[in-house]
């Protein structure tokens, strides 16, 4: 069952090192009860033989007989090392895109876990700091957001089931797609010949009636975002199952139509494909690395813009727009896979703002915000 906490305007997260202090405590008690029971409970030596029982029976093994919830170790151990112990034998949560439906629908910010483990609490500057980054977005356009430790299933969310229009963004689930669906087994290869069969973009690379192959098609669409090169693949390759397979993660807002190729979708379908896109990685297989490494060096991302300084690796694809005709597609969207410490997080963003500098600003400094809350959403 997830497990939630929905922030108001007037509910503050319990303080992280308060919470900290009072579980040490609490831990420590039960500790030293376990042992004063055992203690207890322990049969009297033989008064004659100063044994507990006959000599020629051998003490019951209890190894391997511990009491749920109380980790058992040799000597004598710190509290810190008790709780390292008992967070080291915890299993990582097995995360799946229907799991993302149990995560609450709700217009109000919200921490939650997939796990058994309780939802996180945030530090009250790092909560202040994500609500203003918030307050700056929303005082422009709409917001939903999601950002999620893939091994813990613990995550913050906001807005999870608003349209957005995807722009360039559905470039990089597209692609994998492609690579996990038809090059991976056997239907297409990576140096296919593909026509380009389109030119929707004046500025792009790819004359119509032209050709290149698939993998160099995937690349520039994902890495220059060229629209002909993305246009040219969907034409080609959307019939061989790509309803399926959407489908199939539960993505339902993003489904084929002749003549459309950038589908209106909300945050809760994008983190969907993303953390599709991270069980195809974790596969390793050649095409799964080289498409990690494309997505590692899209360019124009707010996420990784955000995120420079710091040794986080980024795995992602932006999309934005800026229309004065056509005001309900401006958009500035940015989601993917952030590496750090040897942890993996989902982050997605999706606002309606149109594109320009300020506004990609304002998305880069809740990207940080976001990035800014992993070490509670981290079983350390």
């Amino acid at each position: 069952m997830v497990k939630h906490v929905v922030i108001s305007a007037t509910v503050r997260l319990w303080n992280t090192k308060a919470l900290q202090t009072f579980l040490a405590c609490a831990l420590a008690i039960a500790v030293v009860l376990c042992a004063s029971c055992d203690a207890a409970d322990e049969p009297k030596p033989d008064s004659a033989t100063g044994t507990t029982g006959p000599a020629t029976e051998a003490p019951e093994e209890s190894a391997g007989k511990e009491t749920p919830g109380v980790v058992r170790g040799t000597g004598t151990a710190s509290m810190p090392e008790v709780q390292k112990a008992a967070r080291e034998s915890r299993a990582s949560v097995e995360l799946t895109c229907e799991l993302l439906d149990d995560i609450a629908s709700t217009p109000d910010l919200q921490v939650f876990s997939l796990s058994e483990e309780p939802a996180p609490a945030l530090e009250t500057k790092t909560y202040d700091n994500l609500t203003k980054a918030m307050q700056a977005i929303q005082s422009k356009g709409d917001l939903g957001f999601f950002m999620m430790d893939v091994e813990s299933g613990a995550g913050i969310a906001y807005n999870l089931d608003e349209p957005f229009y995807g722009a360039s963004s559905f470039k990089g689930p597209y692609a994998v797609f492609l690579c996990q669906e038809l090059i991976e087994t056997g239907k297409v290869k990576l140096d296919d010949e593909c026509k380009i069969c389109t030119r929707v973009d004046k500025l792009g690379s790819y004359p119509f009636g032209g050709s290149d192959t698939v993998q160099n098609l995937i690349y520039a669409a994902v890495v220059e975002s060229d629209n002909n090169a993305y246009v040219s693949l969907r034409d080609t390759f959307d019939t061989l199952g790509y309803d399926e397979w959407a489908t199939g993660l539960g993505v339902k807002d993003c489904p084929w139509t002749q003549g459309f190729h950038y589908p209106t979708y909300c945050t809760r379908s994008s983190a969907k494909l993303w953390l599709n896109t991270y069980r195809y990685f974790e596969t390793g297989s050649d095409t799964s690395v080289w498409l990690e490494a494309v997505m590692q060096i899209a360019e124009d991302s707010f996420i990784r813009e955000a995120l420079k300084g710091t040794d986080a690796v980024v795995a992602d694809k932006g999309g934005w727009i800026a229309s004065d005709d056509e005001p309900e597609y401006n958009v500035l969207v940015d989601a993917g896979l952030i590496e750090y410490e040897g942890r993996t997080y989902i982050m997605c963003v999706m606002a309606g703002l149109p594109d320009c500098e300020e506004h990609r600003a304002l998305c880069s400094d809740l990207a940080a915000a976001l990035f800014a809350t992993h070490e509670s959403l981290s079983w350390k």
